[in-house]
């Protein structure tokens, strides 16, 4: 399978699991996440890239993503603590942050 067609199953898996489970929002992250985990798998096993380094930053790019992931389990109604929901939020704006920072260096020094 090429780069290109996984990208696009992967976005209209990312839109079902959306739309048909809307009211089931623990299948939805579940579902989110073993999306990423088998994409991530994808990436390490065929290197779809042209580079070695733009694996390697879709590699990064990608666990980033499933850390964003594993946030949102963090503000559903399981965790009732304010603080604890603040201070994910926070988390998640700084790996939100570096993920910037990480793309932004990558794009100034090619």
């Amino acid at each position: 399978m090429r780069h290109v067609e996984a990208f696009l199953i992967r976005r209209l898996i990312f839109i079902l699991i959306l739309v048909f489970l809307i009211n089931m929002p623990f299948f939805q992250i579940q579902g989110l996440l073993y999306m990423e985990m088998f994409y991530i798998i994808y990436i390490g096993l065929r290197g779809p890239r042209a580079t070695k380094e733009d694996n390697n930053t879709d590699m990064v790019n990608e666990s980033l993503l499933m850390l964003s992931i594993y946030h949102i389990i963090w503000f559903t109604d399981f965790v009732n603590d304010p603080t604890f929901k603040q201070n994910a939020g926070s988390s998640l704006v700084c790996m939100t942050l570096l993920q910037i920072v990480i793309n932004g260096s990558k794009m100034v020094y090619q």
